[in-house]
């Protein structure tokens, strides 16, 4: 998932009351990470113990970390190394990157959304078809639900680019007052994870779900919760101008 996506995608499909367990990346080549965005809130903890995390995810549905010492530790250490051995956009290291954080988050049923264009590592489709067909073949392999959507990259979703601005972009999303085309994107996706979660018999109805999780404050409240009890302070979803990081310029 697109990382601008992904943080408030989590907090609608959670709103559903499907477990949403992530273990997510920090930013890679010219990529924010969904880590740094959320490190963006003071407090927040994205390395917590095994037994916390799956603690949160009973409790919440929900649950964004990083990867740790004991969760995906190869991963971790393999991550940090591809910017400076120029291999961002290599699909082996790119599939086994994602898939790790996945297999070992527990999750059975996964809609990856794989960016296509200018913006994303991979810049034709015949390239970002491959990556998909990667992450599909080892979601399979394992035993995963999986679908793969390939969507543009070629200019940027929203309006806001900034690990702080990008949070308060998603908290406005989440009360129904975000960008329409990322609110788009997020409905679409969430639809299609509505039905594997089964929570809904088509995309159509799963996509009408997150619409009313989002503009009734359920998803909104999914967040709030995480961002507590991950240590990080639920003052930024009533008050993101002041929790949030300001630029000084």
């Amino acid at each position: 998932m697109g990382d601008k996506t992904s943080i408030p995608l989590a907090a609608v499909v959670a709103a559903l009351g499907i477990p949403v367990p992530m273990i997510s990346g920090r930013g890679l080549g010219h990529t924010g990470g969904t880590l740094d965005k959320l490190e963006a809130i003071p407090g927040y903890q994205v390395e917590i113990s095994e037994q916390d995390f799956i603690k949160q995810v009973k409790k919440d549905h929900l649950a964004i970390i990083g990867a740790t010492g004991n969760i995906a530790p190869a991963d971790k250490k393999i991550y940090a190394l591809r910017d400076v051995t120029d291999t961002v956009d290599s699909i082996p290291l790119i599939a086994g990157s994602i898939m790790s954080k996945k297999i070992a988050s527990g999750t059975d049923a996964l809609v990856i959304d794989v960016k296509t264009g200018a913006g994303a590592f991979m810049k034709t489709l015949e390239d970002s078809k491959a990556l998909a067909r990667a992450l599909v073949d080892i979601g399979k392999g394992v035993g995963m639900q999986f679908m793969a959507l390939i969507t543009d990259m070629n200019q940027p979703l929203g309006n806001a680019i900034g690990n702080s601005l990008e949070i308060e972009e998603s908290i406005d999303l989440l009360k129904g007052n975000g960008p329409a085309d990322l609110e788009k994107l997020i409905v679409t996706i969430g639809g299609y994870m509505a039905v594997m979660g089964d929570k809904a018999k088509t995309t159509a109805e799963g996509q009408k779900m997150c619409e009313e999780v989002i503009h009734n404050g359920q998803a909104l409240a999914s967040f709030e919760a995480m961002v507590r009890d991950q240590g990080g302070d639920p003052n930024v979803v009533n008050d993101p101008n002041g929790v949030l990081p300001q630029a000084k310029y």
